[in-house]
């Protein structure tokens, strides 16, 4: 959540209200996401949805961290290995949760 509040107010706040800014935009750039990336599926074929939500959240995080770093926003000015290693292994969490979100819609809805 640290990282979707610097992206909207170019730094970290403590306490409740930060929280809640953090949560927010959390939610609001992780929908964002997987509707572009329901996009794509649309666009391209609806087979092999977990590899291509792997490759998804690993250019998000390329994209994302990078325009952190050109940026020079707090959070991505002095990121060690460490933390870049967790924040990839999140966003291809990320992206292995969209596929096989994206996966049981399509199941579902062809039961319909």
């Amino acid at each position: 959540m640290d990282y979707s509040e610097v992206l909207i107010t170019n730094n970290v706040t403590p306490g409740i209200l930060g929280f809640i800014v953090g949560f927010l935009s959390n939610i609001g750039v992780g929908i964002f996401y997987g509707i572009l990336f329901a996009y794509i599926i649309r666009f391209t074929s609806n087979r092999y949805y977990l590899m291509k939500g792997i490759v998804y959240g690993f250019i998000l995080w390329i994209l994302l961290t990078g325009f952190g770093t050109i940026f020079n926003l707090d959070q991505f000015g002095n990121m060690t290995p460490d933390a870049a290693l967790v924040t990839l292994v999140g966003a291809l969490f990320y992206g292995i949760v969209t596929g096989y979100t994206m996966k049981t819609l399509e199941d579902k809805t062809k039961l319909l």
